[in-house]
C-alpha cells in the first residue's frame, strides 16, 4: 500500500465493522451458491461462529482450520516482509496472539512453523481426515 492505515483502522469497532462487512459478502455469495474461502484472524469465539453459522444458514458445508507457530517464528515472518500489501507489525502479531486460547479452539490447530509446503501438506491431512 502508498500508504500506512491509522491506529483506529485495528480497533475493536474497525473490527467488527470488517467482519460485519465480510459477513454480507459471504452471505451475498452463499445465497448464490458459490464457494467461500475466508482468510483472516479468527482468534474469538464469536469472530468464527459468525461464519459457521452463516454456512449453516445457506446450507453450506464449513470447515475451519487454525494455522499456529510460535510467537518468535510469527514475528520473524513479519519483519522479513517485503513489498506486502499486510499492515501487520510485530506488536500486532504479539497482541493477537495474547488474545489466541488455544482451549477454546474448536478447529483443527495445524502446525505452520514449517515450510508453506509443509504446511499445507499438514492441512490436506487433516482436511482429508476430517472428511473421511
Amino acid at each position: 500500500p502508498e500508504n500506512s492505515l491509522p491506529t483506529e483502522a485495528f480497533s475493536e469497532e474497525a473490527t467488527r465493522n470488517v467482519y460485519a462487512e465480510m459477513g454480507q459478502r459471504v452471505s451475498s455469495a452463499l445465497q448464490k451458491k458459490q464457494d467461500v474461502i475466508l482468510d483472516t484472524l479468527f482468534v474469538t469465539p464469536l469472530g468464527r461462529q459468525i461464519y459457521q453459522d452463516l454456512a449453516e444458514k445457506y446450507d453450506a458445508g464449513f470447515t475451519g482450520i487454525w494455522l499456529d507457530a510460535p510467537l518468535p517464528i510469527l514475528k520473524k515472518r513479519v519483519r522479513s516482509r517485503t513489498n506486502d500489501v499486510s499492515e501487520a507489525k510485530e506488536e500486532h502479531v504479539e497482541f493477537f496472539h495474547s488474545l489466541f486460547k488455544p482451549e477454546q479452539m474448536e478447529w483443527p490447530v495445524i502446525d505452520a512453523s514449517d515450510t508453506q509446503d509443509i504446511t499445507l501438506q499438514r492441512v490436506f491431512h487433516s482436511l482429508k481426515s476430517l472428511h473421511q
